[in-house]
C-alpha cells in the first residue's frame, strides 16, 4: 500500500472515529470538554486535509517596471502537492483558470508531489504540461520533489526530481536547476 493511501486511510479513520467518540462522550457530563476538544481536532484535520489544499487564492498584484512598455501578466503558482483526490482532474480545472487570466508568463515554485509515489502520480504531473500552451512556463522544484527525511528513521521521501524534470522538459516547461 502506498504512503498516500495510508495517509488518507488514517485521516478518514481519525475523523470518523473522533466524531463517533465525541458524540458518545457528549452524553456524559464529565467528558464534554474532552468531546469538544476531540471534535475541534477532527475539524482542524478535516479542514487542513480536505478543504485548504483545494482553496486556490488568486491575487492581482500590479507591479510597475520602468523597462516594459506594455503590462506584463505573470501567474505564479506553487505547492501543487499532488495526491489522491488532487490529481489530473484538479490540475486541469486550475489550468483552465490560469488560461482565463491570459498570462504572458507562468512560474511554478515546486512541491509538486505530496508523497513520494512518483510512479502513481506521474500521469497527474503530465497534466501540468498543458501550461506552456497558454504561456511560456518555467519552474523550480521543491523539497518534496528532491526527497527529504532520514532513511535511517524509516520516514523519508524518495528523490524524484530527475523524473519530474524530464516530464516537464519533455512537455515544454523550462526547469531551472543550478542555473541563474
Amino acid at each position: 500500500m502506498y504512503l498516500a493511501e495510508l495517509y488518507e486511510l488514517f485521516l478518514g479513520g481519525y475523523i470518523v472515529l473522533s466524531f463517533a467518540l465525541a458524540i458518545f462522550l457528549l452524553k456524559k457530563k464529565r467528558a464534554r470538554i474532552f468531546a469538544c476538544l476531540l471534535l475541534l481536532s477532527a475539524f482542524f484535520i478535516a479542514y487542513s486535509a480536505y478543504i485548504e489544499p483545494y482553496w486556490i487564492k488568486v491575487r492581482i498584484q500590479p507591479i510597475t517596471l520602468n523597462k516594459t512598455k506594455e503590462p506584463l501578466r505573470v501567474v505564479v503558482v506553487g505547492d501543487w502537492h499532488i495526491r489522491p483526490g488532487k490529481g489530473a482532474n484538479f490540475i486541469k480545472g486550475e489550468v483552465q483558470k490560469i488560461a482565463g487570466l491570459k498570462p504572458d508568463l507562468i512560474i511554478m515554485t515546486g512541491d509538486f508531489l505530496f508523497f513520494d509515489d512518483f510512479e502513481k502520480f506521474a500521469g497527474d504531473l503530465r497534466a501540468l504540461t498543458a501550461l506552456p500552451k497558454i504561456a511560456p512556463t518555467i519552474t523550480v522544484l521543491g523539497n518534496h520533489d528532491y526527497g527529504l527525511g532520514d532513511p535511517a528513521s524509516g520516514f523519508d521521501y524518495t528523490d524524484s526530481h530527475r523524473e519530474i524534470s524530464k516530464i516537464f522538459s519533455d512537455g515544454g516547461i523550462k526547469v531551472l536547476a543550478d542555473s541563474y
